[in-house]
Formats: structure tokens, C-alpha cells, sequence
């Protein structure tokens, strides 16, 4: 199902657009999140080169997180 809407293996499960006017550094701001289980969760290798490639780009903040609580704490870098 993902394939057919256009996903590529190995994305991270979310992108989130931060606009200038809701960003702590007053500039839009693109952050990539890889959500794992808090216990046991693995980043796959398609993973694991997918968040090195975005990672090269200073306009990016790619993190993997285990659980909604890391999750956030990454955004609330970020978001007002």
C-alpha cells in the first residue's frame, strides 16, 4: 500500500513542516522523524541510510525516537 502512494522504503515515518511563524529559530524548519518501539525497536539498513543522506542537509533535523515522549521532546526543539 505504501509503495503505491509513492513511499520509498526506508523514509522516515514522518515529516513534519515547521512554518517561520511556528519555529523557535524564527525560520521554517523540516524535521524527519524514524519512530522504533520503546523496547526492542531496530533501525533496518534502508533506515539507517536514508536519515545518514537527510542528516547531510543543514535545513534538515532527522532523529529516531522510541516512543511519543522522545518524539516530542525532538519537536519541542524546534516548535513554539
Amino acid at each position: 500500500k505504501a509503495r503505491d502512494l509513492g513511499v520509498s522504503s526506508g523514509f522516515p515515518d514522518y515529516f513534519i513542516f515547521v512554518p517561520k511563524e511556528r519555529s523557535k529559530t524564527k525560520k521554517a524548519e523540516c524535521l524527519l522523524i524514524e519512530m522504533k518501539r520503546q523496547k526492542g525497536g531496530t533501525v533496518s539498513k534502508n533506515q539507517k541510510e536514508w536519515l545518514e543522506n537527510l542528516a547531510t542537509h543543514d535545513e534538515l533535523h532527522v532523529a529516531v525516537c522510541k516512543g511519543f515522549d522522545q518524539a516530542k521532546e525532538f519537536c519541542d526543539l524546534y516548535i513554539v
